[in-house]
């Protein structure tokens, strides 16, 4: 059976005593699909109900409050008894209930029922949509139903618009529902009163003006529209000082109108500037609102310490005194010239709009407390007129843009954002934190001198849009500066700091110009850093190619871990430095000023390196390239050393170290024509000294003590001074060359070459050098200086001594010296338990003695049969 009105209605009354709302009957009539009972236990899931009868409310009570809505009576004590009892049983549930009683109804119980539902009724048919008209005054008296009804009539009535034209005269309307009201600047008078009981029924007021309007009392009237017919609109187009509860819209359509208007003593109210509106003065804001709108000039003041709102539409220039509580509702992306006179303020900024605040001047960014309530962007920009210092601790923008002025100082907050708009002279940053805190900048252009030395600040440089040049970077010894980005970076003079560019994939080029401890880390990029006279520098090189120019006269110390990628150090001259080098992967390469020196270094630690390159501008012509280095920068290590012009030769020379008494060349690849020079140094006792030389032709120059030469490939020359090698101290030369095109060279330090040979018949008696009886047994002949004994194999063998071979040779010198009858040097070879030994003699005539200036060991050589004299001075070859 279908769901009658009249049913429903019946419920309204029995559990909620009002009358139904016309939206709500009719849903549980015609769309619900549920039966009366069903109807009864949903009011029972709606919030209303659970209102009026929360948890907890006693049967007794329910039962009684039910009594009063259907026959406005309490229960008799039988009734209240029995409804109860059944609810306490749970035979029957409150919803049943509720439906049992009005069902059960009789005589004026009954009659009350049917009176509530017509006037009920009545209300819903009258399209009502309230939901508070009370029914408790409809009783059994039909006097009640018609009283009910008239108010009902009253209530439809007010819900009728009118319309009402203001005179000339003191014009005062009461309005009842949505009404308009429609005045001009002749006919609105300071007497005239317009007021509505409601502040939501919609009254609109359209006023035409012509100039200043008068302070007319206006309440509740929700909208006033000010069409402003003037060419000449003003700052105080209306005192809003009698105007309550109203937005006040300003606009104007004539063509020529200047586009400035205003309110005055605006409270509360919300002033919106519409269509021709450019330039809005607001003065005398409370609570209000300012609705920006189509002004791109906005000017607010008004009462300190109120909470108010600007609405904010596009770009929009706003000087803004009202208050400490100001809100920005940015509606649209903007920009807004921020100013105010105001000692502070704290302004809250709302909407979804993105925002760029231009502050006009230093002391707004630092008299500001900011709240960023926005789901847009928020950007701080310094105006050009500002001053170059502020203070946006309290700023909690997202962004902070400076550079409209070329000298700035910015204190900031932890985790700010500032970006540079243009170059800058010099820009500082700094935190009144008192614990560790960062900041980011987005460095879009050139900084002639960047400080971010606070102690507790650390930094982010993001180059992601521009090439950037910082002039000098100054940072504390305890800061990290971290730079990021996909742009090449550039600092060319630095302080003490961290800088961290791992996450750079642009290139760094950096300069460390102090003494001062910095630490550096490349990035992906292409990065090169020059390094002072005098600095202290740590870097660690990325996965990018690293270029490290340390070519001026090095007193300081660079650590560098290049890591990946084909890394290239520059050196030229190293003073008293440290220089501790570690190329990682990749070919990494010295690269070395022709004419370079680093023998002064205090600690050349280079490992990883395959290259040396020796520089030298090219010039089309064949040059040989000087490099002068110690023995431990190289000895063990595998270079390959060529010079800048493919067509130019090295020439090195390597100057052996006290400390380490062995030198090995032989890692040491020369790009073909160079010649390797290569000291050697004094040793003591037993202690020999090993040098092995390189590809090419090298001078190995001895010095006093045992040594062990090895040349290696070239045409190498051994060079001995007087007394270097003795039969006690001995050098002996592992692999000397003998040849006729391609041989090594001994130089001998003598004064004139003296090759002997002894012809046939001239003999020298030598046999009582070993220890014969008769001298003539043994006798020594030389041919081409090379000394050879005759004799019985067993007289010869007598001879197994080098020491008695060494006496032979003296024999033989004195043998010369004595028939020359003058001072003489004599130079021979003799062979000697398979090695060759080479001879250097002064003959001393008028002492007649021979002193053995140095005894040379060809380890190996047996088969030389002739000494010569070389273009060289004082050099022999050995064939």
């Amino acid at each position: 059976m279908a769901v009658t009105r009249q049913q429903v209605a019946e419920l309204y009354v029995a559990t909620f005593n009002r009358a139904p709302d016309a939206a709500g009957l009719d849903y549980w009539v015609n769309d619900s699909g549920l039966a009366i009972e069903g109807i009864a236990q949903s009011f029972f899931d709606q919030p209303e109900t659970q209102t009026l009868y929360p948890a907890g409310t006693t049967n007794t009570a329910f039962v009684t409050a039910i009594y009063s809505n259907l026959f406005n009576r309490t229960p008799d004590a039988a009734g209240l008894a029995y409804w109860v009892a059944e609810l306490n049983n749970a035979t029957m549930t409150r919803s049943v209930m509720i439906e049992a009683m009005k069902n059960g109804a009789l005589g004026t119980d009954a009659t009350i029922i049917a009176n509530k539902a017509t006037v009920g009724l009545y209300y819903a048919d009258a399209g009502l949509e309230g939901t508070t008209f009370s029914l408790a005054s409809v009783t059994a008296d039909a006097a009640t139903v018609t009283a009910a009804q008239t108010s009902i009539d009253t209530a439809v009535a007010a819900t009728v618009p009118a319309s009402y034209t203001l005179t000339t005269g003191v014009d005062v309307f009461e309005s009842h529902g949505a009404d308009t009201f429609t005045a001009t600047s002749a006919t609105l008078q300071a007497a005239d009163i317009i007021s509505d009981n409601s502040t939501t029924d919609h009254d609109v007021m359209n006023i035409t003006a012509t100039g200043a309007l008068a302070a007319a009392t206006i309440t509740s009237v929700e909208t006033i529209n000010v069409n402003l017919n003037t060419f000449t609109g003003t700052t105080t187009d209306v005192d809003a000082t009698n105007i309550t509860g109203a937005t006040i819209n300003l606009y104007s359509n004539k063509l020529g109108f200047n586009g400035t208007s205003g309110v005055t003593a605006a409270g509360a109210n919300t002033v919106v500037a519409g269509t021709g509106i450019t330039s809005l003065t607001v003065a005398g804001l409370t609570t209000g609102t300012v609705d920006a709108g189509s002004a791109t000039t906005v000017a607010v003041t008004g009462t300190a310490a109120r909470a108010n709102t600007i609405v904010v539409n596009g770009d929009t220039t706003l000087t803004n005194t009202t208050s400490t509580l100001t809100t920005l509702d940015v509606t649209a992306n903007s920009t807004v010239n921020y100013n105010t006179t105001a000692g502070t303020i704290k302004t809250t900024v709302a909407g979804a709009g993105n925002v760029n605040l231009v502050m006009d001047a230093a002391d707004i960014i630092t008299g500001t407390s900011l709240v960023n309530n926005s789901s847009g962007t928020v950007t701080l920009t310094q105006s050009t007129t500002a001053g170059a210092s502020f203070d946006a601790t309290n700023f909690a923008v997202d962004k902070i843009v400076v550079g409209n002025i070329g000298t700035v100082a910015a204190t900031v907050a932890s985790g700010a954002l500032l970006e540079t708009k243009a170059a800058m002279t010099s820009l500082t940053i700094d935190t009144t934190a008192t614990t560790a805190t960062t900041a980011t900048l987005n460095a879009n252009n050139n900084i002639t001198t960047l400080d971010v030395s606070d102690a507790l600040l650390n930094t982010t440089i993001n180059a992601s849009s521009a090439n950037v040049t910082i002039g000098t970077l100054t940072s504390a010894a305890t800061n990290t500066v971290d730079i990021v980005g996909t742009k090449n970076v550039t600092i060319s003079a630095t302080t003490s700091g961290t800088v961290d560019a791992s996450e750079l994939s642009g290139n760094l080029i950096y300069t460390a110009t102090t003494a001062t401890n910095q630490t550096v880390t490349g990035g992906s990029g292409a990065n090169t850093i020059t390094v002072g006279v005098a600095a202290t520098l740590g870097y660690t090189g990325g996965s990018g190619v690293d270029t490290i120019d340390g070519t001026a006269v090095l007193t300081g110390t660079l650590a560098a871990e290049l890591g990946a990628g084909n890394d290239i150090v520059k050196l030229y001259t190293l003073g008293a430095a440290t220089v501790a080098l570690d190329g990682g992967s990749g070919t990494d390469t010295l690269y070395i000023t022709a004419g370079g020196d680093t023998t002064s270094v205090t600690t050349f630690a280079v490992t990883n390196f395959e290259a040396i390159s020796v520089r030298a501008a090219a010039n089309n012509a064949v040059n040989s390239q000087a490099l002068d280095m110690l023995a431990n920068q190289l000895s063990g290590k595998t270079y390959s050393v060529s010079a800048q012009e493919s067509i130019d030769n090295v020439a090195l020379t390597v100057t052996g170290s006290t400390t380490n008494h062995n030198i090995d060349l032989s890692g040491i690849t020369m790009v073909a024509g160079s010649t390797v020079d290569i000291t050697a140094n004094a040793t003591t006792g037993t202690t020999v000294e090993t040098i092995t030389g390189t590809n090419v032709d090298d001078t190995i120059t001895a010095d006093t003590g045992k040594h062990v030469f090895i040349g290696g490939d070239g045409n190498d020359t051994f060079v001995f001074a007087d007394a270097d090698s003795t039969s006690t101290l001995m050098t002996k030369i592992s692999d000397f060359t003998m040849g006729a095109t391609s041989y090594d060279t001994l130089d001998l330090a003598y004064t004139a070459a003296s090759i002997p040979t002894i012809a046939s018949g001239s003999e020298v008696n030598v046999g009582t050098v070993s220890g014969l009886t008769t001298a003539s047994d043994v006798k020594a002949t030389v041919t081409n200086g090379m000394l050879t004994l005759i004799g019985t194999s067993a007289n010869t063998g007598t001879f197994d001594t080098l020491t008695e071979y060494i006496g032979a040779a003296a024999a033989v010198v004195t043998n010369l010296g004595t028939t020359a009858a003058t001072n003489a040097e004599y130079q021979m070879a003799f062979v000697y338990s398979g090695n060759t030994y080479v001879v250097d003699y002064d003959w001393t005539n008028a002492t007649t003695t021979a002193t053995l200036q140095n005894i040379v060991e060809l380890t190996g050589v047996t088969s030389a049969t002739a000494l010569s004299e070389t273009a060289a001075a004082h050099t022999i070859a050995i064939a």
